[in-house]
């Protein structure tokens, strides 16, 4: 009962807060390519920190392994992205910023909980993921350039992330 309120509370706030860790939201404001990218690129980093969070408090050696994989791809969806921000003359963000303080206190809380807890809110971290790439697939907001990283790496990686996620047992 504590797993399914601590979750329910983690996925009404993500909700409610938005998932933008700048000033304003580049998908509903006058932000650009730019600002797309890098929002795009903070949420790969907030991935990263939650997955290193994660690790290091997994009790389930044999999820370490698809943990590890699936941290190394953000890690990779990262790289690409600061390069789509700094071919489009921005200047790529160092961290996730507050999203990546608040993904990272779910997945602290989840973890607490349980190992089968931190699965599931990593497992509603990359379906928010699958999401957030969906939307910008739709954007006019979003280069052609990075349209194509995300349909051809991004998105497909993300799809996987919750796959693998559903399978951990």
């Amino acid at each position: 009962m504590r797993m399914l309120s601590f979750l329910t509370l983690a996925c009404t706030l993500l909700v409610a807060t938005g998932c933008d860790a700048g000033d304003a939201n580049p998908r509903t404001a006058g932000g650009g390519p730019v600002d797309m990218a890098k929002s795009l690129h903070r949420g790969e980093l907030s991935a990263i920190t939650t997955y290193e969070d994660a690790l290091k408090k997994n009790n389930t050696p044999a999820w370490t392994a698809t943990f590890e994989r699936i941290k190394r791809e953000h890690q990779d969806a990262a790289d690409r992205l600061r390069a789509r921000v700094t071919a489009l003359n921005g200047t790529p963000d160092t961290t996730a910023g507050a999203w990546g303080g608040w993904a990272t206190v779910v997945a602290k809380g989840a973890t607490a909980i349980g190992d089968g807890a931190a699965r599931d809110a990593l497992r509603l971290g990359e379906q928010h993921g699958v999401s957030e790439y969906d939307e910008a697939l739709k954007s006019a907001k979003v280069d052609e350039d990075t349209k194509s990283l995300i349909r051809g790496t991004l998105l497909p990686f993300a799809k996987e992330h919750v796959t693998a996620l559903e399978a951990l047992k």
